[in-house]
């Protein structure tokens, strides 16, 4: 379905403001002047089965920047099944001209520029201070032109910076050149290219004797310029670094320069999309979703160093653009093995800042890792680990790449190398082929890297060895006591490190009888019950199992003795496969309990994404009360929740049917 192109959607606008002014100098009072504000039209684009139609109606205008010279509307632009409204720039009309007298285009009063300009620069650029600018300048006014004064501002501008006897000149001379200097350039304004108005922008950014009269000029020459697509793409993103630079840019002509991007997002490139992400303005986030509908036309012949320029834009506007990011990956996917480390490493840093996950990366990424192996850089790998980690994505292969990096690497590692690479292991539930080896090049580089860990990073690593039941008794010894807990007391959030190291003191409890720690860490750190899906999952549990066997013969959310571990609803059951009421004496369950159901719930959370394959904590959750004498009956969200309450009773009869023989209320 094509869409109307901007100049249709220009001529529209056009035509509705001079009937606006044709309106005014006949005297209707609604619409006085473009300039105050009142209404002007703004154009919607509409499209139904084979038709596009374009509906205008009114609309207020923004208010208009001082220099009257352009003001914005906006337009409804509508692709497919979606709708986004972009401002527009539209050029007012002058008070003294007629309705229907047409503009004279920039580009046919442009004059290019002669040999004496070209030789009054080369002159300025030999002279060493201001005074040697005034001397050359005292030539008959006529000869001076816009170019020639442009000039000679650049190069004062210049030598003011480097202190040249700006200020040993007498104030008035000064006034009386400079002011002579703006007036010409302001009266020439119109015959100046635009690459000498772009450099004026840079001048009077940083010169304060320029004055508002020519900045004015300069800036409402550029507005019209644009209005009349006289910039180019890579022009305006010169004009809008310059002007962002310091405060003293002008924010309505900043903000003219990406309306008219916004309009004309279809010009943009693969070699100057780049340049554009960089260039936007925080305040202007709105145009990347035009700005994507470009991209994913153009992604799949940019350069290298283009698209991680993309991909740096978007972290450093902090914003999220779907389709940009799906893009990427697949651009990533086909040009994976062109691109250098150190791009590669802004991709991986991008995902993992927005915790997007995506087929065409995780695939690159293991081809790529598994195929560079124990070559690659060791920030790259603790990079790609994170991302895994966070993802919570199972791969094997970059994995065992990385235990075999780090066994001939790892004396190079320095402290947060080690957390960022040996840390997902555990997490994801995955000890590599060569276990011997990374185990025993891990404890050698814990054992020398210890004091230069953080204690939270460290609490953290340790209990990560136990989720795969390979508790670091070494270093046992030196985290579960008064001293590191008084450390871990002192940090800015101690009850992160107070949780892992919870879960190592009852790993250490359970995992490995007859060692002897003290029993510090008692925050019961509240692995249950986070998050409303899961209080909705436990309040549908606890509704049908109350109807099944009673409320008095089930506990909800409770803990296993002597672990951190939360269990979603405890049911105990005596040897005739009877439920009875749950109760314990001095922490030992009743004697006529035969066997104790553990009920959990398990959500996709508790999975790594791309497999049914747990994670560590939770692993280590089942494996602890599989200890304790509890029986693991696990009840499935996805399964669960869709069900209607009799579904319900009877996926619970199903799961626990090898225990209780009957469920009824009465318990029976």
């Amino acid at each position: 379905m094509s869409q109307p192109s901007l100049a249709t959607v220009r001529v529209a606008v056009l035509k509705l403001t001079r009937a606006a002014a044709r309106l005014s100098s006949a005297g209707h009072s609604t619409l006085t002047s473009t300039c105050t504000g009142l209404p002007t039209a703004t154009c919607r684009v509409q499209s139904d089965p084979g038709k596009r139609h374009i509906h205008c109606s009114q609309h207020r205008l923004a208010p208009p920047s001082s220099r009257n010279v352009v003001s914005v509307s906006s337009i409804l632009l509508q692709d497919g099944l979606e709708i986004q409204e972009l401002p527009i720039l539209i050029r007012l009309l002058d008070k003294g001209m007629v309705p229907l007298t047409n503009h004279t285009f920039s580009g046919e009063r442009i004059r290019p520029m002669t040999t004496e300009d070209e030789n009054f620069q080369y002159l300025l650029q030999q002279c060493e201070s201001v005074r040697d600018v005034f001397k050359l300048l005292e030539i008959p006014a006529q000869r001076v032109t816009g170019y020639s004064a442009s000039a000679a501002l650049q190069r004062v501008s210049q030598l003011q910076k480097m202190n040249s006897d700006w200020d040993d000149l007498h104030s008035f001379i000064r006034t009386a050149v400079m002011r002579e200097l703006n007036d010409t350039v302001g009266k020439d304004v119109a015959q100046l290219s635009n690459e000498t108005l772009l450099e004026l922008v840079s001048c009077y950014m940083t010169m304060e004797s320029f004055e508002q009269s020519c900045m004015s000029a300069i800036n409402g020459e550029i507005e019209k310029r644009m209005v009349e697509e006289q910039f180019s793409i890579d022009d305006l993103c010169n004009l809008s670094q310059l002007l962002r630079a310091s405060p003293r840019g002008d924010r309505d002509l900043i903000n003219s320069v990406w309306v008219y991007m916004g309009n004309h997002y279809r010009d943009v490139t693969e070699t100057s999309l780049a340049k554009v992400l960089a260039c936007l303005p925080p305040s202007h986030k709105y145009l990347l979703k035009v700005l994507g509908k470009q991209f994913h036309k153009i992604w799949w012949k940019m350069p290298a160093e283009q698209a991680v320029g993309c991909v740096a834009s978007l972290v450093q506007l902090n914003s999220l653009q779907v389709s940009m990011m799906t893009d990427l990956a697949h651009w990533l996917f086909l040009n994976i093995h062109h691109l250098p480390e150190d791009g590669l490493m802004q991709f991986v840093a991008a995902f993992v800042h927005f915790r997007f996950s995506d087929s065409n990366f995780t695939t690159a990424l293991e081809r790529y890792i598994g195929a560079r192996g124990a070559d690659m850089n060791t920030n790259l790998l603790g990079l790609v680990m994170e991302y895994c980690r966070t993802r919570r994505f199972f791969s094997p292969t970059i994995l065992d790449a990385a235990a075999k990096h780090f066994v001939q690497h790892g004396e190079t590692y320095s402290a947060l190398q080690l957390f960022t690479v040996l840390r997902p292991f555990g997490q994801l539930n995955y000890m590599p082929k060569d276990c011997h080896g990374f185990l025993l090049q891990s404890e050698k580089m814990l054992e020398k890297r210890f004091t230069d860990f953080h204690p939270d990073h460290l609490a953290e690593l340790l209990c990560s060895f136990a989720f795969v039941d390979r508790v670091p008794l070494n270093f046992v010894q030196k985290v579960l006591t008064p001293t590191f807990f008084s450390k871990v007391k002192g940090l800015a959030r101690p009850h992160e490190a107070g949780m892992w190291l919870e879960m190592l003191q009852s790993a250490v409890k359970l995992d490995s009888r007859g060692v002897r720690v003290p029993y510090l860490y008692k925050l019961q750190a509240g692995q249950a019950w986070k998050g409303e899906r899961m209080k909705m999952l436990q309040s549908r549990l606890q509704e049908t199992l109350d109807s099944m066997i009673g409320n008095s013969l089930v506990r909800m959310r409770t803990f296993g003795s002597n672990t951190v571990y939360a269990i979603d609803a405890e049911v105990h059951v005596n040897d005739r496969g009877q439920p009875i009421p749950v109760s314990y004496h001095g922490g030992q369950p009743s004697t006529y309990a035969a066997v104790r159901l553990a009920i959990l719930i398990l959500t996709a959370d508790h999975y790594c994404v791309n497999s049914g394959h747990l994670l560590g904590e939770f692993s280590m959750r089942q494996r602890h009360l599989t200890k304790l004498g509890y029986t693991v009956v696990k009840v499935f969200d996805a399964e669960f929740l869709p069900l209607t309450r009799s579904e319900r009773q009877k996926y619970m009869e199903k799961k626990w049917q090898r225990w209780i023989r009957t469920a009824k209320r009465s318990g029976t």
